[in-house]
């Protein structure tokens, strides 16, 4: 599956969500963190939306991947806000 960011929810959203749905099929937040070589503390702050300073892309692209997801980055028209189409068109 990949995650793409939607103006109705914000992508760090949608990464907690899907953390909070995989802890809840019985993987553990540090089973999680192994996975992506992360610490515990990283992770579990991404889960319940408490970091500090927006976190890097590549903390975020190996959570995804732990988690058994990807990471798409779409370019969009500079100025305007994304539309359903634009993270899903074939381009």
């Amino acid at each position: 599956m990949t995650i793409e960011p939607t103006s109705s929810k914000p992508f760090l959203s949608q990464l907690s969500e899907l953390i909070d749905d995989v802890c809840k099929q019985g993987q553990t937040v540090n089973d999680i963190a192994i996975r992506a070589g992360l610490s515990r503390d990283l992770v579990s702050r991404l889960r319940n939306r408490s970091y500090r300073s927006a976190p890097s892309l590549s903390n975020i692209e190996a959570v995804c991947q732990a988690i058994g997801h990807r990471l798409a980055l779409v370019p969009i028209d500079a100025g305007r806000a994304p539309r359903h189409e634009d993270v899903n068109s074939e381009s």
